[in-house]
Formats: C-alpha cells, structure tokens, sequence
C-alpha cells in the first residue's frame, strides 16, 4: 500500500555531522536506484587521496526481497535475499561516488570520480531456468529501498534493525494512533471512521452482538484510512462469543476438547473464520490456553492439563489462520489458576515457579509453534510483577515473555478498562506503562478517552518519558501484522 508523504509525515533524519553525504530522502513513487552522492570529503586527505575509510555510495533493491551495499571501493556487501555479487573490480586508486542501475540483475554501473564507469554483473546462480539473476524481477517489489532506507543505512550503519527503524521516521501522531486499539459498539462503527482516517485510531474491536449488516459497517470502516484498520473481535465460542447471530455459533473451549480431535476442531474452526473474514474480521482475542477454569475463566478453558490445552489452542490458532485471521491466544502468563476475575480485582496467580511449570508450559508452545500474537493479562504474578498487573509489567512483557520465552510477534494487553486496572490507574497512565512495558498494542474499552490518550502518548514521546524507539518497534510489530512496511510508507 503507498501513502502520501504528508499524509503521515515522514521525517527525514538530519545530515550526520560526521558524514557529508548527500542522500535523497524525498521519495517518489518508488526509489529503484538509491544515489547517496559524493564521497565525504571528510574521508579524503588534502591532496585528494582514496578515502581510508570506504563509505556507503549505493543501495541497490533485489527483486528477491533483499539488496546490495556497495561502498566507495566498489566492493558489494548482500544483505538478504539477493544474487550473489561479482568478485571485486579494479578500480585503483579511483573511488566509486555513486552507483547507477535498478536491479543487481544488472547492470549496475558504478561511477568513478574521473567520470569513468564500470559496470557489475551478478554472479550466475545454479538456478535451471537460465535466468542469470536467479529469478529477480527486473522491477522491484513493493517495500523495495528507497532513499529513507538508504539514508538510515549510512548514518546507523548495515547491521541496523531496518523496520524500527523505519517506523521511528513516521511522525508520533500516526505512530500513537497505530498502538491504540478501542471496543466499538458494531452499531457504532461508521462513528469510528473519522478517528481511523485521521490516524489516531490503529485498531477496533467489535462490540455487542451484530447483526448481517456489519458487514457494510467494515467495508466502510476498513476504506476509512491509507493504512488499514486492524478490526478484531471476541469469538472463542460458549458464553463468549461476538458473532453467533450472523455466522452461527462455536461450542465453548471445555466441549470443543471433549468432543473432538485436534483436527476436527481445526477443521471446524477454519469454516467459522472463513465466515468471520468474509465479513471484514482480521483478528480473533482467541483461545484462551490459560490452564484450569479459575474465576472468570470457567470452561473457556480447555483442560487442567497444560499439553492438551497446547494442543487445543493450537489447533484452534491454525484453523484461524487458514482463513486469513490473525489469532491472539491468552491470558498471559495464565489466568486459569488466578485468585480473581480480572474484570473485577487484580487477581494473584501461584509463584512463579509453579507458573513456569504449568500454566506457562501452552504460551511456551505456542510461541515455538509460531503464534503470531498474544494478549497479556492483568495477573499479579508473585515473584515476577510485584504487585502490578502483568500487562504493566515490564519484567513480565520484556522479561519473561520476550527475553526469555523468545516471542517476537504481537503483544496486545486485555482491555484496560477492567477493575484490575482501573482501581490503580487512570486510562492515560495505564496505556504509557503498559507502551513502556513492552506491549504493542494498548487496549481501550471504547473510544470515549481516545483523544486524551492518544495526546498523552504523543507528549511522553517527545518529553522523553516514552522511548521513541519503544513505540517504533511498537508500531513496526503493528504494521507488520497489517502487512505493511513501514519503509515503503512515505512513498
């Protein structure tokens, strides 16, 4: 998807004052070939010698989803998916000051600061068709480079980690809105348009029980914006369940196990969420693989037994999938053994040991199984959170669940708007804590703070009190789920 440059404000980042390049950060429609100018002057000696220290000249795309760096001594460094590069040209004593070409299926001329050209042709692959470049499109992809690329490459070096990086070049405002995500009455959805379009609103959740004409509200909800809406929805089956009146219903967690195999309830899931896209779903708050059915839980839960609730869940992630629906499994770190209903109080879960042991043992699972996204709960977990819910917690979203069980994907937090929160913290404060601890998604019971929030997250940032960097990545998790790329964004 392509947005306009003023339409989210892409910031170009200031010259480094270490390095005179010259790099084009204004972008049209797509940069195939990205110039980053002359040699530094600060990189020559007086006489106008080679530069001892070679710099970045030239980002070349390939149609394979990665690129060439190729620095001032016309050697070629891969990065991702691309050809393998020529052996290294003789050029003397002469630099390389800019590159011209669109592809590293060639040619890629590399132009010498006398004015002279040489001209780099990939290495033949192994490949059976005969295509020299291995199959690389002559043209690049959407979310090929472009100059905002190349300029964050040469100021923060090859091995940056490009998406966040990227993500931080969107302006705050649009960044805020992208990591808010608010419950809407499904009546009240075309309301809802005027805060997605103006891009303070990322995410909705659909409320209540809609009847067939969601359908047109989504379809109208999902043109809103340049950058889709993410549109989620609670349909777990049982007593929880958003969606019985249109599409039919789901039995509960505890009956889907005991009445059917792994496959069976796969299958059966598949269908149902064939249904739910087809009225303009994107995600689904489910399963639940929380172990045991403790207050607030009840028989959403699948087993006492951790590696059958694993498996349930999974099960249930997979014939979602298939349909194109992202699922979310929860309640991290496991609500099935907590003291509480959430909604009500701030639960306590057992020590964290037995945690680990238990009802960490299906998220433990599901992240190696590959789970896209889980929702953090609002569970004091003793040993770990102390006192804090653990979807403000940082030792539980940072620590535990990103550091050392290794999950990358999506965080999204239960609504914020539940007792154990709103007992302790105002809205505004809980979503800053709940950003800072790690989570991607903030979570809004509905719209009626929205705008007070969405300001506070935007002046945290820029007081410092929110890490830029901690809503970059934040927004770059948001986007990848949406299938965007934040570096083809201002194009």
């Amino acid at each position: 998807m392509s947005c306009g440059l003023g339409t989210f404000g892409i910031v170009p980042a200031p010259p480094n004052p270490t390095n005179s390049i010259v790099v084009s950060v204004v972008m049209a429609v797509l940069s195939v070939v990205v110039w980053a100018g002359p040699v530094a002057a600060a990189q020559t000696d007086t006489e106008g010698a080679a530069p001892t220290t070679p710099a970045l000249v030239g980002v070349i795309a390939s149609g394979e989803g990665g690129y060439w760096l190729i620095d001032s001594r016309g050697e070629v460094e891969v990065v991702g998916q691309a050809p393998a590069p020529p052996p290294p040209v003789a050029i003397g004593e002469l630099s390389v000051v800019s590159v011209l070409g669109s592809d590293p299926a060639g040619p890629v001329v590399l132009v010498l600061e006398d004015g002279s050209e040489v001209t780099l042709v990939a290495s033949a692959p192994d490949a059976g068709d005969g295509d020299p470049a291995g199959g690389a499109s002559s043209e690049p992809p959407a979310g090929a480079l472009s100059g905002l690329i190349a300029s964050i490459l040469i100021e923060e070096g090859s091995d940056v980690a490009l998406v966040p990086a990227c993500a931080g070049r969107l302006a705050v405002g649009f960044q805020a809105g992208q990591v808010l995500m608010a419950g809407v009455p499904w009546q009240d959805l075309p309301g809802a348009v005027g805060a997605v379009s103006s891009g303070r609103l990322g995410g909705v959740v659909v409320m209540g029980r809609p009847d067939a004409s969601v359908a047109d509200f989504l379809t109208v909800l999902h043109s809103a914006g340049e950058v889709p809406v993410l549109v989620a929805v609670d349909e777990e089956g049982g007593r929880v369940q958003r969606l019985r009146d249109v599409i039919g219903r789901l039995p509960d967690a505890a009956s889907q196990a005991e009445e059917n195999t792994p496959e069976e309830l796969r299958a059966m899931v598949a269908d149902h969420a064939r249904a739910m896209a087809g009225l303009g779903l994107d995600m689904d708050f489910a399963p639940v693989i929380d172990v045991g059915g403790g207050p607030g839980i009840g028989d959403r839960a699948y087993s006492d037994d951790p590696v059958l609730v694993a498996e349930y869940g999974m099960a249930f992630v997979d014939g979602l999938s298939a349909a194109g629906i992202t699922g979310v499994v929860k309640h991290f770190p496991g609500h099935g053994r907590a003291s509480a209903d959430s909604h009500l109080r701030l639960p306590t879960t057992p020590p964290l040991e037995e945690m680990l042991a238990v009802d960490l043992e299906p998220f433990r699972r599901a992240i190696e199984a590959g789970v896209p996204a889980i929702m953090v709960g609002h569970l004091d977990v003793p040993g770990l959170t102390d006192g804090r819910p653990a979807s403000l917690s940082a030792e539980a979203i940072d620590g535990l669940l990103r550091d050392q069980l290794g999950f990358d994907g999506l965080v999204i937090t239960d609504s914020l708007d539940m007792g154990a929160v709103t007992a302790r913290w105002s809205t505004p404060e809980a979503v800053l804590a709940a950003l800072g601890a790690g989570a991607d998604i903030a979570l809004l019971g509905d719209t009626t703070e929205l705008d007070e929030v969405h300001s506070a997250v935007v002046a945290a940032v820029e007081s410092g009190e929110l890490a830029p960097a901690r809503l970059a990545e934040a927004t770059a998790r948001v986007l990848r789920i949406k299938g965007l790329d934040p570096c083809t964004l201002a194009l």
